[in-house]
């Protein structure tokens, strides 16, 4: 998919920071300290932006896939290859890999344990270590924890299973409550109730989130969520703001608006102007995407649908299934 031609772009937003800076619009004349400056501006304004509003656009269905531990009787085997200084780049004969698999440790049959570094596909992972060997048998354990996504900054709503599951949505409990459930012992079986909770900090990769479950899982299992997403800074690659159209102007209202900061060293007249576009954003995605009804509000039974159940789709008595209604 193509962004749309008015949609303002990294550079379109680079020579409006450099003008306020006091430099020329023309970026071939900037020098090394110059392009830092204007950075720092469009990243300093790009974060004040993301942060001044629930933007509904920050928030995005995705999957996650909930997996069981891999045990090394299972009908799949993996080969290591050594890059001769960190790594082993592992390929499987079958998909056997999740990028929730990172930072566990894959224990290969005879060449041993080595803790996943990266995912790279269903089928190849990188692993710290020499992982070089014959093709071999293989276990992951989760443990019952995942790591979520890098890019996770929180969810909204519910959890849910994939269609055609006939299943209720997994209840978020506090994970205290998933803890206090592994006390009373471990089984395995659908997933029922989920946690989040912050991994210890590592000052080389930032804050990470982790989900804990209870019971664990029995099977692999893909569920959605709507997820709160943290952006990546604007550049050369990333060239186009979060909100397109509609808002970019107020990206590059709040980008000129941290350059003033830095030329002046107090919010000024571009500072007034950023917060009027804000206003004008807010407005805009408060009325985007309005659904025409939020549910029913009143006695189900009047709803011609009452009959529909959430657990199953249909019943069986005496070994013959018939339609619940």
């Amino acid at each position: 998919m193509v962004e749309s031609t008015l949609s303002l772009g990294f550079s379109d937003i680079q020579k409006e920071v450099a003008f306020v800076l006091g430099y020329t619009r023309t970026e071939a004349s900037w020098t090394p300290e110059q392009i830092l400056e204007i950075t720092r501006a469009i990243d300093d304004g790009y974060r004040t932006f993301f942060a001044a509003w629930d933007w509904k656009f920050k928030k995005i269905v995705s999957t996650f896939n909930i997996w069981a531990d891999v045990a090394e009787s299972d009908d799949v085997d993996v080969t290591g290859i050594w890059d001769g200084v960190t790594y082993s780049v592992v390929t499987a004969t079958r998909a056997s890999f999740y990028p929730s698999m990172v930072g566990k440790s894959i224990v290969m049959e005879t060449a041993g344990s080595f803790v996943i570094y990266s995912y790279t596909s269903p089928t190849v992972i990188t692993v710290l270590g020499d992982a070089t060997g014959a093709t071999e048998k293989f276990a992951i354990a989760s443990g019952g924890t995942f790591p979520l996504p890098d890019d996770y900054g929180g969810f909204e709503g519910k959890w849910t299973f994939q269609p055609d599951e006939f299943q209720f949505p997994i209840t978020v409990v506090g994970e205290s409550q998933i803890r206090a459930k592994h006390q009373l012992g471990t089984t395995s079986e659908r997933p029922r109730f989920i946690g989040i909770r912050a991994k210890s900090f590592d000052r080389t990769v930032g804050q990470r989130w982790e989900l804990i479950m209870w019971p664990n899982t029995n099977a692999d299992y893909p569920v959605e969520y709507k997820k709160v997403v943290q952006p990546v800074k604007m550049d050369a690659t990333n060239q186009f703001p979060v909100g397109g159209v509609a808002h970019c102007k107020t990206v590059e209202a709040f980008c000129k608006a941290a350059a003033e900061l830095i030329v002046d060293e107090v919010p000024g007249a571009l500072e007034a102007a950023a917060q009027t576009a804000l206003a004008r954003s807010i407005k805009i995605d408060s009325e985007a995407n309005k659904p025409d009804s939020l549910g029913y509000n009143g006695d189900p039974s009047m709803l011609e649908s009452h009959h529909f159940h959430m657990g199953t789709a249909n019943t069986t008595y005496d070994g013959r299934e018939y339609p619940l209604g």
